[in-house]
């Protein structure tokens, strides 16, 4: 996050003076070092064991994929819409805060840039909340912040207002993220605790794909604001499914 917390501004202002060739270049530049020191500095973790083939293996892992414990079906079905009711909106915001509230690259970089800090200096003190009021009321929180914050983005477009919006957007995932890793911990054996937080990122990944399609559609064709205001609407109801259905 404090990387962020920089860079993002230095991309934004590099952009706005010398055009978006330099940024990928610099970009792809690092991302080269980085997996160079990657493959040189990390050691493997994964103890090879008996072969099986590629299709064998796949099949074998798809059919544990789907097979979900009674116990936590409904956390899937939650963690599902939610991620697809962000995936609306997150892929294609950047978008509309540039062609249609007409921000510069700088103020892109300082609207990231506000929510990374944002993100690095709460994410401790927000753990120990958390903590002290339990999951259920935390996954009710950080949606309920989601959603209010969606839909005054929905209807304000003065960009020093904005950037205290979407700075505070970093509370949303930085109560979720911990909070449904600690449910999945809680209720799945230790043994299989890895497995299932794959299966969750799957899923998850999975319920993303038709959001972002839809979120570019509704604002070619019915508004700016229109994904947000669904993403709002749909967090809505999964407050309402967090509070009925997470014991």
């Amino acid at each position: 996050m404090l990387p962020g917390v920089i860079f993002t501004i230095v991309g934004g202002y590099t952009a706005d003076i010398y055009g978006y060739e330099i940024v990928f270049m610099l970009s792809t530049i690092f991302s080269a070092i980085i997996l160079l020191l990657e493959y040189l500095c990390l050691k493997e973790t994964l103890k090879v064991g008996e072969k099986s083939s590629f299709i064998k293996l796949f099949k074998k892992k798809m059919k544990l994929l789907m097979n979900i414990d009674k116990d936590i079906l409904n956390f899937y079905y939650i963690t599902f819409l939610d991620a697809f009711a962000w995936s609306i909106t997150t892929r294609i915001l950047f978008g509309i805060f540039n062609k249609s509230y007409r921000f510069t690259n700088f103020e892109l970089g300082l609207l990231a840039t506000g929510n990374s800090l944002t993100w690095a200096l709460i994410q401790i003190p927000l753990g120990k909340i958390i903590d002290k009021i339990g999951l259920k009321k935390s996954l009710i929180m950080s949606e309920t912040i989601g959603l209010i914050n969606m839909f005054l983005i929905s209807f304000i477009n003065d960009f020093k207002l904005i950037l205290i919006i979407y700075s505070l957007c970093a509370i949303e995932p930085c109560i979720w993220i911990p909070s449904t890793r600690k449910y999945l911990a809680d209720k799945t054996r230790v043994e299989k605790r890895g497995g299932e937080l794959g299966r969750f990122m799957f899923l998850s990944g999975i319920a993303s794909l038709p959001g972002s399609f839809l979120g570019g559609l509704m604002y070619d064709y019915i508004s700016y604001n229109s994904p947000l205001i669904l993403t709002g609407l749909l967090l809505i109801f999964v407050v309402l499914l967090i509070y009925y259905l997470v014991s």
